[in-house]
C-alpha cells in the first residue's frame, strides 16, 4: 500500500510515467522495486483469470 501512495503521489510532480518520474519515486522510496514486485505478480495472476 505504501508504495502505491507513494507512486500516485509522485503523479502530483509528474503526470506521465517517464525517466523523471522513475527518478523521484525512487529518490522517496529506494525499495520502490522491491516493493511494486508483488503488485505486478498479482496483476499477472489477475489477467490469467
Amino acid at each position: 500500500m505504501e508504495y502505491v501512495i507513494a507512486h500516485e503521489l509522485t503523479h502530483l510532480r509528474h503526470r506521465h510515467h517517464g525517466p523523471a518520474f522513475w527518478l523521484t519515486l525512487a529518490e522517496q522510496m529506494p525499495d520502490g522495486s522491491t516493493r511494486k514486485a508483488p503488485l505486478e505478480r498479482w496483476e499477472v495472476q489477475r489477467r490469467e483469470l
